[in-house]
């Protein structure tokens, strides 16, 4: 299947100091409903830092796993630092996919994931919380003496594109522009740029993330070096999604349905080789090269210490009864364990 999914260009609301543009924040708020994702293209964003990340990513991941190793914090569920392959797998949503037609249904998972994934925290640290775990101090690697300066201006462009439209949503839907940024003023948002060895895994077909949701607020991805990301739209069609040039898609997580009170639901994806992945892939072999899938990802997150309810027009009781309040480091601590990222 084939979604086309609207280019909305922030370019109005961002010259009027959000004065106008109420025709782009009614098709941010109608995509997110709609398809869990808004396609957005954000003027402010610079050409060159993406390739300066992706090509900083493909010489990270690129290195011996005995090098990256110290970069590994696995006693706090990987929540900064390296991750290793086969170590994430998804929750099995085995009642999600038996409502989906075949031709619609995603690869089965065997296996835990086996790309490789890197967290870089930024934004500002809650100055006390509940969930030191979840809020750690960034991971530095040693061997990139760039590495602050090309993720902190590919985070800082990034997070600001996401503050930009989810005020952009909040007014679509006909509430206050700070209804969701005020969840993630002390979030613990993550750079996370995810690795796949195509050269070990580019078959087509394979699964490199398998079938799953975000636990976090919103997911932020700029075109990826390899086509290969299977969304779900809310009535269960799939399709792959294409990030044009110069454009951010932003899909819904968990903690914006929990807030929303299912009004939009966290966005379901995989991630796969294709066979369009594949010239590319052969010439990289062929010129002595790794063919590294890499993606721009960013975990936009609620603060670890904030209330998750349904709020503003979403405040029903039906929403609360199916929403009740937790605190967002307790859902993703339950979220963590229930992928292995924690093991008890």
């Amino acid at each position: 299947m084939s979604v086309d999914l609207p280019v909305i260009d922030l370019g109005a609301y961002l010259r009027s100091g959000g004065k106008e543009g109420s025709d782009a924040c009614a098709a941010v708020a109608r995509s997110f409903e709609e398809v869990g994702i808004a396609l957005v293209r954000d003027p402010r964003l610079p050409e060159n830092i993406p390739r300066r990340f992706v090509g900083l990513m493909e010489r990270y991941f690129a290195q011996p796993e005995a090098v990256k190793q110290p970069d590994c914090r696995a006693e706090i569920g990987y929540q900064v630092g390296w991750t290793p392959s086969f170590i994430e797998r998804p929750r099995v949503r085995p009642e999600v996919v038996a409502k989906l037609a075949p031709e619609h249904r995603p690869k089965p998972v065997l296996t835990a994931d086996p790309k490789e994934r890197f967290f870089a925290s930024l934004g500002k640290k809650p100055p006390t919380t509940k969930f030191d775990w979840l809020n750690p101090d960034p991971v530095m690697p040693q061997a990139f003496p760039e590495w602050y300066d090309v993720t902190g201006a590919w985070s800082t462009n990034m997070i600001r594109t996401v503050y930009t439209l989810l005020e952009m949503a909040a007014r679509g839907f006909g509430e206050r522009a700070d209804l969701f940024t005020t969840f993630l003023e002390y979030g613990p948002h993550l750079l996370a740029p995810t690795g796949s060895d195509l050269s070990k895994y580019g078959a087509p077909d394979t699964v490199l993330a398998g079938f799953h949701d975000d636990l976090n607020f919103v997911t932020a991805h700029t075109q990826s070096n390899y086509p290969g990301l299977r969304a779900w739209t809310r009535t269960g069609e799939s399709f792959f999604a294409k990030v044009p040039d110069g454009c951010i898609l932003v899909q819904a997580g968990q903690q914006l349905e929990y807030v929303t009170g299912g009004a939009i639901l966290c966005g379901l994806h995989e991630v796969l080789a294709v066979e369009a992945a594949q010239e590319k892939m052969r010439s990289e072999i062929a010129n002595g090269r790794v063919p590294w899938r890499i993606s721009s990802t960013l975990f936009a997150h609620a603060t670890s210490d904030a209330t998750l309810l349904p709020v503003g027009r979403f405040a029903t009781d039906e929403a609360h009864s199916k929403y009740p309040s937790i605190l967002a480091g307790d859902q993703v601590a339950k979220e963590l364990e229930a992928i292995e990222l924690v093991r008890n």
